[in-house]
């Protein structure tokens, strides 16, 4: 006779497969919920990625921003901290977008077309680099958002979040 013998989950791995659950059944709603409640999700860069891209491929940038208070303050993620940067930009406190967009340039961080978006956003550039970018959704909303004349023409391989962002703008 075989004996089956339990084994205990650590609190890490239930949180990994509880996100990846809830993002997978895009339970968008309790995903946040559980981030506002448990602390610790909050060093979940997957959920909170998730969440941003949700909201910002439906044009909804204010809920979009409004997901950056769930970012654990120890976590370090580019995608998670330009998109920061922006919404700070974007939300008037240029000065607080100034300062992190200075410390992620201090720890060697090397983006030339986030740089030179962010330049622009922030005034100290009067023109930016016209070249759209679709390799992220946030790179292809910075090319937006900066564009004087915005031309896009998805294909196959665009990101289903560009696509959704292009269909709702």
């Amino acid at each position: 006779m075989r004996m089956h013998l339990k084994k205990n989950l650590s609190e890490e791995n239930f949180l990994k497969i509880k996100i990846e659950w809830l993002i997978n059944k895009n339970r968008i709603k309790d995903l946040e919920k559980f981030l506002k409640t448990n602390s610790e999700a909050g060093k979940s860069t997957k959920a909170i990625k998730f969440l941003v891209n949700e909201y910002l491929s439906s044009g909804d940038i204010k809920s979009a921003c409004e997901k950056i208070s769930f970012i654990d303050q120890k976590v370090q993620n580019n995608y998670l901290e330009k998109f920061t940067i922006y919404c700070l930009i974007n939300n008037n406190r240029k000065e607080e977008g100034q300062l992190l967009f200075d410390l992620l340039m201090e720890r060697g961080f090397k983006d030339a077309f986030f740089v030179d978006k962010i330049n622009f956003l922030l005034g100290m550039k009067n023109t930016t680099n016209q070249k759209i970018r679709d390799d992220n959704l946030l790179n292809f909303y910075l090319s937006y958002v900066t564009s004087n004349d915005f031309k896009y023409e998805p294909d196959s391989k665009t990101d289903k979040y560009i696509w959704r962002y292009l269909s709702s703008a």
